[in-house]
Order: structure tokens, then sequence, then C-alpha cells
């Protein structure tokens, strides 16, 4: 989308500049107007039937310097559908993409789109896209500034974001600190407690047996049970009834490791 004809942005002496916002056609689709400007970018009222919405352009297309302007070239540490997202993005902002594949990906889409692509190992995960000794030697053999690990694999994942930064690579992501302090869940919830609003729940210690009829008394059914530990959906179990308690526990304390 365009503003105004197209044209890029100054700064904030644009504030209150106004134009149209185009659609792939170049037709004029809603009147926009520049409110402010915060981060780096311009906040932009946007009208559509009617009704106006504000949003704010994101700073890694302002013009303005940022880190972003400093990375020429992006390891992409990660396969399909995502990888081929991130390439398409990293084109449009002028960025060269690199890909690594496994000998069971050689000939992948992401691997073709990419302006060059590196093995780095057997079909299994573990022997290639969680390899972080191969993952950063390839982009530093590449003459890469910063890693993206997309999403999955190592993209939570504190020791690969710490070597990337040993590296001198911009990890595309949160800070190793981050990483370590939301990825167990009690942790994040008592970082979290005062500043975020979080559900209401109940801790549990390792090995401890609830009492199931205080829980029902206190937040009733169904009610959910999370393991401190584990991702991506593992170690959670919907208890929809008291005698459905133990057996959820047992599964989820199992399933998270």
């Amino acid at each position: 989308a365009g503003i105004g004809g197209g044209a890029g942005f100054g700064g904030e002496s644009e504030v209150g500049r106004t134009g149209e916002c185009a659609g792939p056609a170049g037709q004029p689709i809603s009147p926009v107007r520049i409110d402010g400007w915060r981060g780096g970018g311009p906040v932009i009222r946007l009208t559509l039937g009617g009704c106006g919405a504000t949003i704010a352009r994101s700073p890694l297309h302002s013009g303005r310097p940022s880190v972003t302007s400093k990375i020429r070239s992006v390891l992409i540490a990660n396969r399909g559908e995502i990888a081929v997202r991130i390439i398409r993005t990293c084109r449009e902002m002028g960025k060269r993409c690199v890909a690594v594949f496994s000998e069971a990906d050689a000939g992948a889409p992401h691997a073709v789109l990419a302006d060059e692509a590196h093995a780095i190992g057997l079909p299994a995960p573990r022997e290639s896209y969680l390899r972080i000794d191969r993952l950063i030697e390839v982009a530093r053999r590449a003459g890469c500034d910063a890693v993206h690990p997309g999403y999955g694999f190592l993209s939570e994942n504190a020791d690969f974001a710490e070597a990337c930064r040993a590296a001198g690579l911009v990890f595309i992501g949160p800070s190793p600190e981050s990483i370590r302090a939301i990825g167990h869940k009690l942790n994040a919830r008592t970082l979290l407690k005062g500043s975020v609003p979080t559900v209401p729940g109940q801790f549990c210690d390792v090995g401890a047996a609830p009492d199931v009829g205080a829980l029902e008394c206190e937040f009733g059914f169904p009610f959910l049970i999370k393991a401190a530990s584990g991702g991506g959906g593992r170690g959670m179990r919907v208890v929809r009834a008291a005698e459905e308690f133990a057996r959820a526990l047992s599964e989820a304390r199992s399933e998270a490791g």
C-alpha cells in the first residue's frame, strides 16, 4: 500500500500529511492521515467505510536508521513454508537470503528460492536444523549479518540466540535472557505478576497432588492443567470432571518431560 501516490515518509515533519491508501493495482482504497510519529515510524489514521482506525507503520519500512538498515544478508535457520515467507519479506526489504537444508530437503522450495543454500546434514532435525554449530558456521561462511530462526526448531532456544550474539550475528527474535525468563511458565507468571493480566490459576509442586475439590470450588469445570515446561501444546490437558483429574495430571506431567 502507498500513501499520496506511493511516496515515502520523511519524518516527524510530515505529521498531518494526508493521502490515499493505494491497493495492489494503484487504485485508491481509502483516505489516510499521519497522526503522529512513534517508535521510528508514522502513526497512520486509516478510514474504511466511515470508520476510523489508527495503525503504527513499522519502523522497518520508515526510512529511518535502524538495526535493519545494517543487515544485508540473513541466514534462515528453518525450512518449508515459514522459510519461504521469510525469503519473500527479505526480498521486499532488499536483503540477501541464505537458506539451509537437510539431505531430505535438497531441492525444496525454500532452498531454490533463496539467493544461496547450504547443506547442513542428515534428514533428522537433530542432525541438521537443530545443530547450532553448523548453522553458525554456515552463517559465517556465507557472510551473513543476521539469523532468522522462523518458528519451531531453535526459535525459542536461548543457547542458539546466545551463540548468534557471540558470533557477532543479529538474532532476529528475543534476547537469550528474555527467552530463558519466559520459557518456564511458573517463572513467566511470577515475572509478569502485577504488570500484565494473567489467567487465574494455582501452582502445584512436582509430585504434589492438588485437591480437585478445592480446584472445582475455586475455578469450576472445565479447567486446564499446564506443565511448567513443554511447549507447542505439550503438557496441556483439559479437565471437565473430577474423575478426569488424576489421569490428566499424570499425562500432562509425562508429556512435558
